[in-house]
């Protein structure tokens, strides 16, 4: 519902690292940014991002370089009942944990690389979803949850 593929005619390296926008600060915490330890010669950025005003969600990008673009691919899960911006104590974290309900899975991957006409980008939905459906302010939450990620990764590259 939400996968798309296009082309972009240039990689804007300023948005792995940051936001959307360039000037947006508060909307994501890089938890590590360095070498790949499944791959030294890549590099691995993995940071919380938020996706809509209520919706965030974690990021984990892996860049290989090459002569010229390099390739990126970048894995977006959500994180239910997370707010950036609270500050709670680690026992209600423990309490939360202990007694949280089981969401569905949402994810999504992006994919580029360079191509003759430009760079090639896909973004792919990846989701595990419950046997039971929960209610239908879950599901209608989970629809909005998946139009905003995907919008996100896409914002990226457009």
């Amino acid at each position: 519902m939400f996968n798309f593929a296009s082309s972009s005619p240039k990689y804007k390296n300023y948005k792995v690292l940051g936001n959307t926008a360039a000037n947006d600060v508060n909307g994501h915490k890089i938890l590590y940014a360095g070498q790949d330890p499944a791959e030294p010669s890549r590099a691995l950025i993995r940071k919380i991002v938020q996706v809509s005003p209520t919706t965030f969600c974690y990021e984990e990008t892996r860049i290989t370089p090459t002569e010229t673009t390099p390739q990126v691919h970048t894995q977006l899960y959500r994180i239910r009942g997370f707010n950036l911006d609270e500050e709670i104590t680690g026992e209600e974290i423990q309490i939360r944990g202990a007694f949280r309900p089981l969401p569905n899975v949402l994810g999504f991957s992006l994919f580029s690389k360079k191509l003759a006409s430009g760079s090639h980008f896909s973004i792919v939905e990846n989701a595990l979803w419950k046997k039971a459906p929960g209610t239908w302010v879950e599901w209608f939450q989970d629809i909005r949850d998946r139009r905003d990620m995907s919008a996100y990764l896409r914002s990226r590259w457009v």
